[in-house]
């Protein structure tokens, strides 16, 4: 019973859902192998952020984090940790806040403190990596510090990560990417290639029962 309750748990409380992007799927701009859309925010989270970008507008910008800190961001979202005592484990130099970065490099920094270390020996990914976030923040007003090197968000629900972008080796892009895939974008190449997909599988189908009336 114990057991069964902790898989009930597991599967009502994670409505998480991780995208893998491949060939034109992916970010140009963004050198690493592997790139994940996540669809983390539940409908009332994106809602209150989809309320802040009607008002302010968005923009996308950098932030990194440890690998113990992913399992509580793809569930939960970014949170303002800096103001719970113990929890701020890289320090407040700028202040309270979620912290962001519009080059990528300062934060693959705070990510490559507490790398990933990936138990499933088969991952194509590796043994050990870092995790950047690609984040759609609002700049609501007197809630987003600009500190230079990096900026300071006060309000949770002014941001949501909108990409996880594992890596081996710190580098350095501006955030201010020209084109960022949208789930629509995704879904509709998905289709695009299932259906081709299918068209192949029917023309493999069709080669077969050919060669088989050819053999009577």
């Amino acid at each position: 019973p114990k057991a069964l309750n902790l898989l009930r748990w597991v599967l009502m409380s994670n409505r998480s859902q991780v995208i893998t992007l491949i060939g034109d799927q992916k970010i140009p701009e963004i050198p690493t192998n592997y790139q994940f859309m996540t669809l983390i925010a539940s409908p009332e989270a994106e809602y209150e952020f989809l309320t802040r970008k009607n008002q302010y507008g968005s923009q996308f910008m950098f932030h990194g984090s440890g690998g113990e800190r992913w399992h509580s961001i793809l569930r939960n979202g970014l949170k303002n940790m800096s103001k719970i005592p113990g929890e701020a484990i890289h320090g407040t130099a700028f202040g309270s806040g979620i912290y962001f970065a519009k080059q990528s490099n300062m934060s693959c920094n705070y990510s490559t403190l507490v790398p990933v270390t990936n138990s499933y020996t088969k991952s194509v990914i590796g043994k050990k990596f870092s995790v950047l976030a690609l984040c759609e923040v609002a700049p609501v007003k007197n809630k987003l510090k600009d500190h230079g090197m990096c900026y300071t968000l006060l309000d949770e629900k002014a941001c949501i990560v909108r990409f996880m972008i594992p890596f081996l080796y710190i580098f350095n892009i501006s955030s201010q990417i020209r084109q960022i895939p949208t789930l629509e974008d995704i879904l509709k190449k998905q289709a695009t290639k299932a259906k081709e997909d299918q068209k192949i599988s029917r023309s493999c189908q069709n080669r077969g029962k050919y060669r088989k009336l050819s053999n009577f």
